[in-house]
């Protein structure tokens, strides 16, 4: 890929940047300042757009939380997995990883009982009582569970429907990402209850990593057809917003294994206002590699595929609206 001629986010000199060096910072020739190949590309540094950015950026995680829970054994509250909950058909499923499931779902611990967490709330009791199926794909360590109705209503979650999924392949290389999850780091006592210990979401605004960076990681099991790659740093600081309950740096993202990957289907411009659910779950959160800061996600349409081969009456709505459906084998 020929280098991109782009101008500093903070002082506007204008440089060859290589994209296939995006898993690193770019310093500034000019103002020897570092920025992310994202804010190369798109350099805004007016006081009032990051104030809007913010805004925004707020506005978006509490929207995600509203489709996000987290699901831990209650005897010993150690173990967690995040899962998007996504409503098809009659049916009210939550997109997960494999590698999450067996630990949670075919182990009944010391009690058997499971909590579904959310934001502010937990669901308690036997799985019998809210777990209807549960299903999973063990090559790309994708896993779904189905559960009830009421589940939803306790928990007050609001499932997406197919319209909040997007087939974006590799991801959108000029829109931010955002990835939630519960993280094991975020364990907190009697939270969301008294005498109950629970987790607190978080979630993660950054970039997709060009496909150009990919030959920079030396990992196993990672294709170009089926996984996104995005930048996580332990080292950046979080913003609480005055919750002081968790500090900086950001955690270790153990836990967040199942967590949506979450993109704009493409930039906006001036011309449209924004709103929270421009949003489209484009993957599933399912490894991390710390010797180069990244996340990896299976493509949501893989996912997909999975509900197909769990509930074959859904196969025909699935594929007219997500045509790659038909071409996976």
């Amino acid at each position: 890929m020929p280098h991109e001629f782009l101008k500093c986010p903070h002082c506007t000199h204008a440089q060859a940047i290589d994209p296939a060096l995006s898993r690193l910072p770019f310093t500034c020739d000019q103002c020897d300042r570092q920025s992310s190949l994202g804010a190369w590309r798109n350099p805004a540094t007016s006081r009032e757009y990051m104030a809007i950015s913010q805004e925004t950026s707020v506005a978006f995680t509490e929207e995600l939380h509203g489709h996000t829970l987290a699901y831990t054994i209650l005897a010993d509250g150690e173990g967690v997995g995040t899962g998007t909950v996504v409503s098809i058909g009659e049916h009210v499923l939550v997109a997960t990883t494999r590698h999450t499931l067996p630990a949670y779902l075919k182990s009944k611990g010391k009690d058997g009982e499971i909590g579904l967490i959310a934001k502010d709330r937990i669901v308690t009791g036997d799985r019998s009582r809210w777990l209807i199926r549960h299903e999973s794909d063990t090559y790309h360590d994708l896993g779904l569970f189905e559960i009830s109705h009421d589940a939803i209503h306790e928990l007050n979650l609001q499932p997406i429907g197919i319209d909040r999924l997007h087939d974006a392949c590799n991801g959108h290389p000029l829109c931010k990402v955002r990835v939630i999850g519960y993280p094991k780091e975020y364990r907190k006592d009697h939270f969301p209850q008294q005498g109950m210990r629970g987790f607190r979401a978080f979630s993660y605004g950054t970039e997709i990593l060009d496909l150009e960076a990919w030959n920079s990681l030396y990992v196993e099991n990672l294709y170009s057809n089926e996984h996104v790659v995005l930048n996580y740093d332990q080292n950046d600081n979080i913003d609480w917003l005055g919750d002081h309950v968790v500090e900086s740096p950001a955690p270790h993202p153990g836990g967040m294994s199942g967590g949506g990957i979450w993109q704009a289907v493409s930039p906006l411009d001036d011309k449209h206002i924004w709103t929270v659910d421009r949003l489209r779950l484009i993957a599933v959160q399912c490894g991390w590699y710390a010797k180069y800061s990244v996340l990896k996600g299976t493509q949501v349409i893989y996912w997909l595929k999975l509900v197909t081969e769990t509930y074959r009456h859904l196969r025909d709505e699935l594929e007219a609206t997500f045509p790659r459906l038909k071409t996976l084998s």
